[in-house]
């Protein structure tokens, strides 16, 4: 167990070493100064990222994805443009269904920088997961699935796999 202590750098109190630095449970020590992120309103780059998931109607559903997204995009100075589309939008039955729908989920996809699939359970959602990931690989555009959405990853690699040996 480390019993070393970090210095905290908070407000304007100097940036003291890091004590830690040659603690082995420590890989890297790094000391973000507050300032740089008090004006994220100001940040003139920004970042897309589609969130590809079930719940996207209910607000707090991915409230921790969210915040988790807000801070990465703060560490890279850029200001986070999270578009959230509901899984189904983007599969067959809905272009059928109400095709507006469809194009506009679509849309949004592919203008995004990144995507990202969460979790969630059930059949609902899973194909047009599965199409979102299809396009980032495909596209090359960067992908994190996070628990369900990483084993609809691994799904569609095998599909993929499955499709180039002619299977």
């Amino acid at each position: 167990m480390c019993t070393h202590i970090l210095s905290v750098h908070v407000h304007s109190h100097p940036i003291r070493p890091c004590a830690i630095t040659s603690c082995p449970c420590v890989l890297t020590c790094c000391h973000i100064p507050y300032h740089r992120f008090d004006n994220y309103n100001t940040f003139t780059q920004k970042v897309t990222i589609a969130l590809v998931g079930k719940y996207t109607k209910l607000s707090d559903s991915y409230i921790s994805v969210e915040k988790a997204l807000k801070h990465a995009a703060l560490s890279c100075r850029q200001a986070l443009d999270l578009q959230y589309i509901e899984a189904g939008t983007l599969e067959e039955g809905t272009k059928e269904e109400d095709p507006q729908v469809y194009h506009s989920a679509w849309g949004t996809l592919c203008r995004a920088d990144g995507i990202l699939v969460p979790g969630g359970f059930g059949a609902r959602g899973t194909e047009g997961k599965i199409l979102a990931i299809e396009y980032a690989r495909t596209k090359k555009k960067p992908y994190l699935g996070e628990w369900e959405g990483g084993r609809e990853g691994e799904l569609e690699t095998l599909r993929a796999s499955q499709q180039d040996l002619g299977m």
